[in-house]
Parts: C-alpha cells; sequence; structure tokens
C-alpha cells in the first residue's frame, strides 16, 4: 500500500477509515503513471511530426544535423507544403534565367509614327549655350518609343432615360441602355476588365475595389449576376470537351466555409471546364466525360478514380513516374545493378516527354517505339528490391495506359498542361483562403471556365466578354454562348480520337 498512509496512520493495517483512502491514493497515482506516459508519447509524436515537415528524417534525433532530407510528399511535395525550406545550394543560386552570359539580345521593338496612338515633339528649352553663349542649331530628331497609360479611374455615369407613353393605350416606351446590365452598379467594359483581373490576373476583388474606389459588395454583386448569364455557357464547353481528341485532366484541394474539398479541372489547348465539388469521387468526373464509350485520349496522373470515370483509352502522365522513380532511388537501392537499371529507366521517361520537340515524322516513330521497347524491357527484369520491382509491375501491368504516345505524337507523355492551367488557381486558393459559401464555389466555377477559355481563344476577352453583356443588355433571350463561343465548322478528326 501507499507509504503517505503509513505516516499518516500508525494502526494502518487495523483501521478501516485509512484504507479507504490508501486504495484512493493509489488509484490516483496509478492514473497519473499513465497519464504521464500518453504525454510523453505524444510529445515524441509531435517531435516526429515537426522534424518530418522540416525536411527531417522523423527516425533520427530532432535537431541533429546531416539527417537524410525527406518530404511529406516525397518528389512531389509542393514549395507551400514546407514551412522550414534548407538554403539553396550555391550551384542553384548561380543559375540565372534568360540567354547565356555574353548574347547580344534582340533589344527593344521601337515604332513608328504611323503606329503610335500620341506623337509629341519636345525641343529643348535653351535656346543659348549655358557655357559659350551661342546660339543653338538644330541638327537632328532622336526618336524616344515608350509605352504609358491613363490613370485607372472609373467614370460616374448618370444617364437620363426619356420615357414616352401613347395616350390611347397608355404604354410607355424608353430606350434600355446597352452598356450595363439591369441590376448592377458597375458598367459592362468595367465590369469584364474586373472578371478578367479577378480570375485571369490574380487579384483579389478588394485589391480590385481599392484600385478603382469602388464598393468590394458592387464587384461581388456584379460576378453573381455575371455567372447567372453564363451558367448555361459551361455546358457548350462540356460538350465540347467530351468531343476533343486529347483531354487532360487534374484537381487540387479548394476549401468551402473551412471546409476541404476539391478543384477539378478538364483541359484541352483551347478550353477549360472547373467544377469546385466536396468530394474527390469519380461522380465528378463522370458528370463530365458523360456516358461512355469515351472518345479521344485522357491524359492524367495514375489517380484512381479516373478509372471508372473514363471508358476510353488513356495515357498515365510520366512526369509523375518519374518523380516516383527519382524518390525510390533516394531512399536507396543496395544492388548496383538494379539501381542502374532505374536509373536508365527514369532517363527513359525524361527523353520519352521531350522527343515531341526534338523529333516528327518517321524520326519520331522510330525513337518513340525504340524507347517503349527499352522501357518494357527494363520493366520485365527480375529485380529483389521490393520497391524497385513495386515500380517496374506499373510499366509491365499498365502498359495499355502507357504508350498511347508512341503512335500518336498528339497526345503528349506528361500532364503538364493540366499542371500548368491549375497553378494561378493553386495561387488564388493562397490568397483567398477558399470560398465562403457553395454559392460561391458556383459563381467562381461559372466564370472561371469562362475567362479562361476566352483567354485561350480570343486576343481580346475582355472586348469580347463586353460584346455578349451587351447583347444580353440589349435583348434578355440572348445566349450569350454564341457570342463568346461560335460554333466552328467540322473538322476532320484523326483516326484515333474516333475511335472509342
Amino acid at each position: 500500500m501507499s507509504a503517505a498512509a503509513h505516516s499518516i496512520c500508525p494502526n494502518y493495517n487495523r483501521c478501516n477509515k485509512y484504507l479507504a483512502f490508501a486504495l484512493k491514493l493509489d488509484a490516483y497515482e496509478e492514473r497519473d503513471r499513465r497519464k504521464s506516459a500518453v504525454i510523453a508519447a505524444q510529445a515524441r509524436r509531435i517531435a516526429e511530426l515537426e522534424t518530418m515537415l522540416s525536411g527531417g528524417d522523423p527516425d533520427a534525433e530532432v535537431g541533429k544535423e546531416g539527417a537524410p532530407p525527406k518530404k511529406p510528399f516525397g518528389s512531389s511535395t509542393p514549395s507551400s507544403k514546407i514551412p522550414i525550406k534548407p538554403n539553396a545550394e550555391d550551384e542553384a543560386r548561380r543559375r540565372r534565367g534568360g540567354r547565356p552570359a555574353g548574347h547580344r539580345g534582340a533589344g527593344r521593338t521601337s515604332f513608328s509614327e504611323e503606329d503610335a496612338d500620341v506623337v509629341e515633339d519636345r525641343a529643348p528649352d535653351e535656346h543659348v549655350c549655358p557655357h559659350c553663349r551661342c546660339e543653338l542649331m538644330d541638327i537632328g530628331v532622336r526618336d524616344r518609343s515608350y509605352f504609358e497609360i491613363e490613370p485607372v479611374k472609373p467614370k460616374k455615369k448618370l444617364v437620363h432615360i426619356r420615357r414616352r407613353m401613347c395616350p390611347e393605350c397608355m404604354r410607355t416606351f424608353e430606350r434600355r441602355p446597352t452598356d450595363v446590365l439591369p441590376r448592377v452598379q458597375i458598367g459592362n467594359r468595367l465590369g469584364a476588365q474586373c472578371l478578367y483581373d479577378h480570375y485571369i490576373g490574380g487579384m483579389t476583388l478588394g485589391a480590385i475595389a481599392r484600385r478603382l474606389g469602388l464598393k468590394k459588395g458592387s464587384l461581388a454583386s456584379f460576378e453573381k449576376v455575371a455567372a447567372n448569364l453564363l451558367e448555361k455557357t459551361v455546358g457548350r464547353l462540356a460538350e465540347e470537351y467530351r468531343a476533343a481528341p486529347v483531354k487532360h485532366a487534374d484537381e487540387t484541394t479548394w476549401r468551402c466555409d473551412g471546409r476541404n474539398g476539391y478543384a477539378w479541372g478538364f483541359f484541352t489547348a483551347e478550353l477549360a471546364v472547373y467544377r469546385f465539388r466536396e468530394s474527390r469521387g469519380s461522380k465528378i468526373a463522370v458528370d463530365v466525360f458523360g456516358p461512355g464509350p469515351h472518345k479521344g485520349v485522357l491524359v492524367v496522373d495514375r489517380y484512381a478514380g479516373y478509372n471508372p470515370a473514363w471508358l476510353g483509352r488513356m495515357q498515365y502522365c510520366f512526369e509523375h513516374l518519374k518523380r516516383d522513380g527519382k524518390d525510390i532511388l533516394e531512399k536507396g537501392v543496395k544492388d548496383g545493378k538494379e539501381r542502374a537499371l532505374l536509373e536508365e529507366l527514369v532517363e527513359c521517361l525524361k527523353f520519352a516527354m521531350t522527343l515531341r520537340r526534338r523529333e516528327n515524322g518517321k524520326a519520331y516513330d522510330r525513337e518513340s517505339r525504340r524507347i517503349r521497347n527499352r522501357i518494357l524491357e527494363i520493366a520485365r527484369t527480375s529485380v529483389k528490391d521490393g520497391a524497385v520491382a513495386g515500380y517496374f509491375d506499373i510499366f509491365r501491368k499498365k502498359r495499355h495506359r502507357l504508350f498511347q504516345w508512341v503512335a500518336h505524337p498528339e497526345v503528349p507523355a506528361e500532364n503538364n498542361l493540366a499542371e500548368r492551367r491549375l497553378r494561378p488557381l493553386v495561387i488564388a486558393r493562397k490568397l483567398s483562403f477558399g470560398s465562403q459559401s457553395t454559392d460561391g464555389l458556383r459563381i467562381r466555377e461559372t466564370l472561371l471556365t469562362v475567362m479562361d477559355t476566352l483567354r485561350l481563344r480570343w486576343d481580346d476577352p475582355v472586348g469580347k466578354l463586353m460584346e455578349a453583356f451587351e447583347a444580353i443588355a440589349a435583348n434578355p433571350e440572348t445566349d450569350a454562348t454564341d457570342i463568346l463561343f461560335p460554333k466552328k465548322p467540322d473538322a476532320k478528326v484523326s483516326s484515333f480520337a474516333a475511335k472509342p
């Protein structure tokens, strides 16, 4: 029993009163020991997680220098997921973009008087040399061309709408303004420019409102009205996406009202379709792909959510496979021959991704088949390392989803198009922390789809969007889709895209 009970009562063994006290005290001490053990285990786990986030090894001692680097998601870990980053190496810091040292460069492009919007003639204020007091003489003209802009300031516009009435039938007539949509305080040109700055330029609504001297609520109201008018357009773009011969898809996280969710991106070279949902399930992709069998080739990473949704040919991204191979190499492969095979396979993946830029025609056919045969030959090699064997299994078991690019050069071996299209959305997520409501998700889904596709198809997306708004203001029954994205004449579809 407890020593504390003996010190309180010398007749401890014959006293029932203190016996109950001693039993309670023992129970409290045992509970305290268990809690201390749980707290110590949690403290060790917290230290391990902090070490992982800082790029260290959780199995190494916390704070020990020289621990091998370990990232939460391997080589695919984005920079935003590493709160404590190590200093860059000297070689990386010395690298600079642009042409190599010594290159003469192309210089700036000037323009003539015919191309200039404003032409000014400036002469020096002096007519007499201030040093020798001689009269100055003209020796010619030196042109200086540059770009300038007027201060960005919205104009307050008041329109007097004259009304007329028929004295017989008492009907009233008025001329409806076409440069502004009903029930909004933002004009069509200003609103179209704000939508472009927000969804393509990456500016927040607060920053746009401060720059223009407007209320943030006025901009938000305009976005809601614009999204309601353009919602039908998303369906047309989804139909064009299904008919495209080469399609890309990817997804990233996007929070809504403090809850985790996902932003899906479905892309081709000329359009972008977005979906913002709470789920990462395949039902989102099914809604975009439509019922099968599907035509064309879908280029994605190896996320399993696309497998039940896409009933057609698929191309896995070699860039993701390359990163997985590099992760295995960084963890260490003991056998020298197996390590050499894995390194060669990674180099083959890199070569395959750049082949479209270097070769075409018969040379592409020859090189693509050579690389494919070598990849499969390496993958069929028997190895003892479990990680390397599992990596090689991907190429053997998923062969039908890895080599669409061999026979069809229009199909890339990587999913870089989707990765780069989603990058501005990732930056917007860091600035806005997501959306505040499901209605906000719908507005962003509609307007981002329309604005991103306008950017891809028109040299002046703001002017095209303003044209659609003016047509709707003149006739509310107008379908903006026919103005923004008119149907193209049926083009010749390649044989591989026509087959499911």
